[in-house]
């Protein structure tokens, strides 16, 4: 270990108090731990779990905070959390396990395996929508360019795989993932169908702290696995050694980009690979929770961070700077500061914007207390009616955004079928202050002296 770190970890020590970061740089581990418990509430996030894996070996789970803000139980290394997009991961060990197995070939059509449902007919051929593209997210699904020409996310994928993996085992899909990859793999408290009630899962926040249901997924392969901090090391550490289910060239395999016509992927089979080649990985983000994973096989480290709320990607992105920093990993410093840059100009945005919204807001009141306004261009019955409705439109924006009700929306609640969970905490003051700087615009064009049309025809005169 080294005993200083560089500039990531330096700027978020600078965050909490310097001589203490001075002090913990001296163990990664108590650094590390201690900012774990420090991000609850710098970034308002309930609960977080991490393991930390070295030398192929987990060398420390740690939890903190609530499973529900609060009053909820503490998060303990058994907490279970939607781990989101990680699930992917999983389920293309299912898929590598059946190639393996004899029972799916990696470059046959994903079609051949399919009774209930086929591909639906386009431009592209649908032999060439194989196992291998799905997995790397190079199939062209949804249907937007030929398979193999370049790479485009796609859950969907993963959802067909789900439906491949029951009418290849002939079973439902979460049994068939339990027989075939979490029970093997010691994943003890992991599920892809766990009992909604089932009181060691956490809850879902949004980004101001407010507990919302936990979402079902019936694409439980893309985003639907259930698991504990300590089953997401037991999947990493299986990874980094002798793999109890695959053969070592099969995990290099899926460790290592897909070509397509356009060049490398960012992904291997089921896991994004970074750092040319040397970092593989997953995140997560379901509503309400933030997951990552990543792993250096070549060190055999690896890091898994888990949260129950929508604002866990900082704490999540700042533990793995810290890690790749105080652990001598090496591969995320320039994403880090990158990152560490952007955060800081949109918090700094926000502070801008909300200054200007109150200098606005003095101007209205300003004008309707004196009576002048900047514009002196009479306006008519329908400019005035229009302003009148834009000043009202935009004070309840500003009403929606400064309360509870506000935070709720703009923190990533769903509101009629849609998520703004797009707007991160430090962006979400930006967005808040164009309420009241067009009210007060409004306003200020608004108010002037009122005459009577006889006093205004005297004065003409």
């Amino acid at each position: 270990m080294r005993p200083a770190f560089r500039l990531p970890l330096l700027l978020l020590a600078a965050a909490v108090f310097a001589a203490e970061a001075r002090a913990l740089a001296r163990d990664p581990h108590a650094f590390l731990d201690a900012q774990a418990a420090a991000g609850l509430e710098r970034h308002g996030v309930p609960g977080v779990a991490y393991a930390l894996i070295e030398d192929g070996t987990v060398t420390r789970i740690a939890a903190h905070g609530r499973m529900r803000a609060g009053d909820g139980a503490p998060v303990t290394q058994d907490t279970r959390f939607q781990v989101a997009s990680l699930s992917k991961s999983v389920t293309a060990t299912a898929i590598l396990a059946l190639v393996e197995e004899g029972r799916l070939e990696l470059d046959a059509p994903v079609g051949r395996y399919l009774s209930r449902w086929q591909l639906p007919a386009g431009p592209w051929d649908p032999a060439d929508v194989t196992l291998r593209r799905v997995l790397s997210h190079t199939a062209g699904l949804s249907v937007n360019a030929a398979p193999g020409t370049g790479y485009a996310y796609s859950g969907g994928g993963y959802t067909l795989l789900q439906l491949l993996i029951e009418e290849v085992t002939g079973e439902r899909f979460a049994d068939a993932m339990q027989r075939r990859v979490l029970a093997p793999l010691g994943m003890r408290a992991a599920s892809f169908d766990p009992e909604p009630d089932d009181p060691r899962i956490a809850r879902a926040h949004d980004a101001a702290l407010h507990p919302i249901p936990n979402r079902r997924y019936t694409a439980q392969a893309a985003a639907g696995l259930h698991a504990s901090v300590e089953d997401l090391a037991r999947f990493v550490v299986a990874n980094l050694g002798r793999h109890p289910l695959l053969a070592p060239e099969t995990v290099a395999e899926m460790h290592r980009t897909v070509e397509v016509a356009s060049g490398p992927s960012p992904f291997g089979l089921g896991f994004r690979v970074m750092a040319g080649g040397r970092l593989v990985g997953h995140s997560g983000a379901n509503l309400g929770f933030r997951a990552r994973m990543a792993f250096v096989p070549e060190q055999r480290a690896g890091l898994v961070v888990l949260t129950n709320a929508e604002s866990g990607s900082d704490l999540v992105e700042d533990l793995f700077c810290i890690w790749d920093d105080a652990f001598a990993i090496g591969l995320l410093r320039g994403a880090c500061e990158q990152s560490l840059r952007a955060r800081a100009s949109r918090i700094a945005a926000g502070r801008a914007f909300g200054t200007l919204a109150l200098g606005a807001m003095l101007l209205a009141v300003i004008g309707l207390v004196t009576g002048r306004r900047g514009l002196r261009v009479p306006l008519g019955i329908g400019q005035k009616v229009t302003l009148i409705a834009v000043a009202l439109a935009s004070l309840s924006g500003a009403l929606v955004c400064f309360t509870p009700l506000g935070a709720r929306v703009f923190a990533g609640v769903v509101l009629e079928g849609r998520s703004f969970d797009y707007l991160s905490p430090s962006l979400r003051p930006l967005v808040a202050s164009f309420f009241p700087i067009l009210a007060a615009l409004a306003l200020w064009l608004l108010t002037g002296p009122v005459r009577s049309g006889r006093a205004s025809r005297g004065t003409a005169r």
